[in-house]
């Protein structure tokens, strides 16, 4: 299995007057140009996923929506355990029921960092810092879980636009 792990692109600050509950805050104008660009650097990159599955925070899910897009991928799908407040170990064990070859993941830090150690390292001690519009790619040569995995690349928005 591939994972494709993405933190959503900048959403500015919470302002409660605006988005009580903050789920419903979207991306900023210069998050979805971001993303946009980052998503068509991933399309230039070859990057392909059988499924993305999102966070169902407003924007994480438009994210996954501007990959998806730029992708020509449709199949985007919410994962409450991408919310904030879940365990990693709940993503892993969501994903182990996935069903697919690879996936996108869109998410929140410092879960995305915490879900990257603990696949990589088999402590949710972050060693990768998932910045806004970061992507990281973590394989596996069997079966998902705890320390399997395998950390191909590891980009910020900066480097990932700047590939061909």
């Amino acid at each position: 299995m591939r994972l494709v792990l993405m933190r959503h692109a900048d959403a500015g600050d919470a302002d409660p007057a605006r988005w009580p509950g903050d789920r419903e805050r979207p991306l900023t104008d210069v998050g979805r140009r971001e993303h946009a660009r980052v998503a068509a650097a991933l399309h230039r990159m070859g990057v392909t996923f059988d499924r993305i599955l999102t966070s169902p925070l407003a924007r994480a899910r438009e994210t996954a929506e501007i990959v998806a897009s730029a992708l020509g991928e449709t199949d985007v799908v919410e994962c409450e355990h991408l919310a904030p407040g879940h365990a990693p170990a709940s993503v892993i064990d969501f994903l182990k029921h996935a069903k697919c070859r690879s996936a996108a993941v869109v998410g929140h830090e410092p879960q995305l960092g915490e879900l990257v150690a603990l696949m990589l390292c088999g402590s949710s001690r972050s060693v990768v810092d998932m910045k806004k519009a970061s992507v990281a790619c973590v394989e596996f040569d069997g079966p998902i879980g705890p320390s399997k995995g395998l950390l191909s690349w590891h980009l910020v928005p900066s480097i990932v636009e700047s590939l061909h």
